[in-house]
């Protein structure tokens, strides 16, 4: 019981101090790889030149794009196939790039 208890109030100081300090961040720099930096705006550029679409998702070592329109229908595009490609870029133009991986998760509390 102890232990749990020790571990709580840590969590609760650890919280405490991400929050201070993401709170305290500069957003003028932006965050992330540089070599992503121009994803999201790339992205947010595909968007506004589609504006019938809601999001996009990627599969399967992003070879799969999936978009989902804002009145709810869903297309799904194998961008490895030449010709699924060649309809995506007739009908949306050239396909965003993916997201990076999410990264690795952290070893466990031992």
């Amino acid at each position: 019981m102890n232990k749990f208890k020790t571990l709580l109030v840590a969590l609760l100081m650890a919280s405490a101090f991400v929050t201070k300090a993401h709170s305290q961040q500069d957003s003028s720099h932006p965050k992330g790889n540089p070599e992503n930096l121009n994803q999201p705006a790339e992205l947010t550029n595909f968007l506004k030149k589609n504006p019938t679409v809601a999001d996009v998702h990627w599969q399967n070592d992003n070879k799969i794009i999936i978009i989902r329109h804002k009145n709810g229908k869903v297309q799904t595009y194998n961008l490895g196939d030449l010709q699924q490609r060649k309809t995506f870029e007739n009908k949306y133009g050239t396909p965003p790039q993916a997201p990076p991986p999410p990264p690795p998760l952290p070893p466990s509390l031992k």
